[in-house]
């Protein structure tokens, strides 16, 4: 079950840095993003730390692999639309539909709560 959230939610670490770089117009923007980049960050390892015991290698890799594509997807898509705070809101949005719509899988399919938390989702 945690594989699964883990791996869902490493896409946040890259839209947080990403957009922490390119989108901020201000200093107080730039410093929230990358607040809340390692927050995820946190979280993310706090999941496979205490949540993998025999595969956290194969997971640890999954998570920065996904987060190198989704940092490199995120480029073309920045550089497509100039108004970067729309694209900004409509890739998080997304992302947060998959880890939310993920999570329920999860609770369903498992039929256990193990594993979730507020942070998380």
């Amino acid at each position: 079950m945690l594989a699964c959230l883990s791996t869902r939610s490493c896409s946040l670490p890259a839209w947080e840095i990403f957009y922490g770089i390119v989108i901020p117009s201000t200093r107080f923007e730039r410093i929230t993003f990358l607040v809340w980049f390692f927050v995820d960050v946190l979280v993310v390892v706090t999941a496979i730390q205490y949540g993998h015991k025999n595969d956290r290698k194969v997971i640890a890799s999954k998570v920065i692999l996904s987060n190198i594509v989704l940092f490199a997807l995120y480029w073309p898509l920045a550089a497509c639309y100039p108004n970067h705070y729309a694209t900004a809101y409509f890739t998080g949005l997304s992302e947060q539909v998959v880890i939310s719509w993920g999570s329920i899988y999860d609770l369903v399919a498992s039929k256990c709560t193990k594993g979730h938390s507020i942070e998380i989702w």
